[in-house]
């Protein structure tokens, strides 16, 4: 069997798995590292975020699935949510609020040619006609599931950590991203899809 590309990111390397996992527990959890220039800080690297790896078949074989630990969801202090809502031109995310953030879609692309993200200043753009994602200058095979683009994002201040197709997709990407001031948008090109549901989570810090 030949090789399978684990992320399709950047900064991200010396990924490490626990190896004292309760036995009762049974999950391989892994954090990976990651590096990217932060002004007026005394560092530039970070750990990224805790994911459970997974085999799973598939049509084309046995694959690594990629997804975040369930205990982050214990970070959600607020949540804006949207369900059954016509995507175009128009910013559905205009006004809302957001630093550190998890973002969760699952969008029916319809007849978009297009649909984008923007984060903070960042796209994270679907092209349809391709059958990809790309965050900057990273693209990967963005697969549909039952016709459905499913998407999740966790946005801290110095990356943006894509999750997609229900984990067969994995994108951490290192970079500093522009002031949250900067806000959320998502809209569509070239034709109308359509958002199924989506949960917009405010994350608070991990310290005390």
């Amino acid at each position: 069997e030949e090789k399978k590309q684990f992320h399709f990111g950047r900064n991200f390397y010396a990924s490490q798995t626990f190896s004292d996992m309760p036995e009762a527990d049974g999950r391989r959890v892994q954090i990976g590292w990651s590096t990217t220039v932060i002004k007026g800080t005394a560092f530039n690297q970070f750990m990224c975020v805790a994911t459970v790896l997974t085999l799973r078949s598939t049509d084309d074989g046995l694959r690594l699935f990629v997804e975040p630990v369930a205990e982050l969801d214990a970070l959600r202090t607020s949540t804006e949510s949207c369900a059954d809502v016509a995507l175009g031109s128009d910013n559905v995310l205009a006004g809302m609020p957001g630093d550190t953030l998890d973002i969760a879609a699952c969008i029916l692309p319809g007849d978009a040619k297009s649909i984008t993200f923007t984060i903070h200043g960042s796209d994270v753009v679907y092209d349809a006609a391709a059958g990809t994602l790309t965050c900057e200058d990273k693209t990967a095979a963005m697969p549909l599931i039952d016709g459905e683009l499913r998407i999740r994002m966790l946005v801290d201040r110095a990356s943006i950590e894509i999750f997609a197709a229900d984990g067969a997709m994995y994108m951490p990407m290192g970079m500093v991203l522009a002031n949250a001031e900067q806000g959320l948008s998502l809209t569509a090109a070239g034709g109308a899809a359509t958002i199924k549901c989506m949960n917009v989570h405010q994350l608070k810090s991990i310290w005390e």
